[in-house]
């Protein structure tokens, strides 16, 4: 058992939405990532996902379409679960440096597989 520094386990990484498993807990992993830009909209079947934003600010779009859509925006020091099956896509003007905790093994774009965002799984700092 150690201390984990968030800040210098992310100054270890530059690239955007690559999350990095920090440590184990419960059969969760808990996630460090960059964030810039857009992701996808996606899902996750039989999964929360937490969503702490740590330094930036970050926006999750929840919902199926424009019509039913909702925008949360979350600044450093705020939090938000997306729940299992919820479709979902975070976002970020500028970069922001997140903590996500997730069930261990869970694909960063659920169901959808995507050539420059789809993460590898389990990579570490």
């Amino acid at each position: 058992m150690s201390v984990i520094n968030l800040s210098q386990k992310l100054s270890l990484f530059a690239e955007h939405w690559r999350p990095k498993v920090v440590a184990e807990a419960n059969g969760a992993e808990i996630k460090l990532a960059k964030i810039e830009g857009e992701f996808l909209f996606h899902h996750h079947d039989g999964a929360d996902e937490v969503f702490l934003c740590l330094a930036g600010s970050m926006e999750i779009d929840l919902g199926e379409d424009d019509a039913t859509r909702q925008t949360h925006v979350l600044h450093a020091g705020e939090m938000m679960v997306v729940p299992a099956g919820m479709r979902h896509r975070t976002r970020a003007a500028q970069e922001a440096h997140i903590l996500i905790l997730a069930p261990k093994g869970l694909r960063n774009t659920g169901a959808e597989t995507h050539p420059t965002l789809t993460a590898p799984d389990g990579v570490r700092v």
